[in-house]
């Protein structure tokens, strides 16, 4: 006898960058396994990729996962989880403080967590008055490789997140990785920083928790960011 078929929900939300809105289904039991495999694992790309591999089933087939910005891959699951476990994800918070170490429970609701863009934000960057690069934010792969971060693979980030090196109206395409990773090595000091902050002032995963300490009566703020905070 065929057992009863489930119909599963869908519903939908928008990408922070680009605004698109993409619907999606809950993840399902076996899905949900790999999630907590993964995260037994202890191993971030082992996490990273479990995500992925769920987010591949559960998102509208146009969506190329590979392609979206870390932070929209962050936000994107953070919704993914919100639908398929809770909305609701519960804390325990510490009220470090001299006098007072009470542990507060605080529970927060996960759809109503953002992306916060910078104000100033911009993709063009001017190494001279003429000469400058224009950016993208890197993925969840290109940050992946930064868990032990060296000046090389910094470097190496910045390579492939350039998009186009300009002269004024003379734009260049043809150039090769080991051609920019030269250009960018004789960059000045002043220079390269400026390309630094670009990634330090990067759109985030962000949300700010008030709650009164149950041990002092205090109030208290703690601000959560990344998408690790939240499990």
């Amino acid at each position: 006898m065929t057992l009863p078929s489930i119909v599963t929900p869908e519903f939908e939300t928008t990408i922070p960058s680009t605004k698109e809105k993409i619907k999606f289904r809950p993840f399902l039991v076996k899905e949900e396994k790999i999630l907590y495999i993964a995260m037994s694992s202890e191993d971030n790309k082992s996490m990273v990729d479990a995500i992925k591999k769920i987010m591949v089933s559960c998102f509208d087939s146009n969506m190329d996962i590979e392609k979206l910005t870390f932070f929209d891959f962050e936000y994107l699951f953070l919704q993914l989880r919100a639908k398929s476990v809770s909305e609701i994800s519960e804390f325990s918070l510490t009220h470090n403080v001299e006098g007072c170490e009470h542990v507060n429970d605080v529970s927060v609701n996960i759809e109503t967590v953002e992306v916060q863009f910078p104000a100033d934000a911009k993709d063009v960057i001017m190494i001279t008055d003429t000469v400058g690069i224009k950016l993208r934010y890197p993925t969840i792969n290109d940050l992946s490789r930064l868990e032990n971060p060296d000046v090389d693979a910094i470097i190496d980030l910045f390579c492939d997140c350039i998009v186009t090196v300009f002269d004024g109206d003379t734009m260049f395409e043809d150039y090769d990785k080991k051609q920019l990773r030269e250009w960018i090595e004789n960059l000045s000091q002043e220079q390269f920083k400026n390309i630094t902050e670009f990634f330090e002032n990067m759109p985030k995963l962000q949300h700010e928790i008030k709650y009164t300490c149950g041990g002092c009566n205090e109030d208290v703020k703690v601000t959560l960011e990344g998408l690790q905070s939240f499990f």
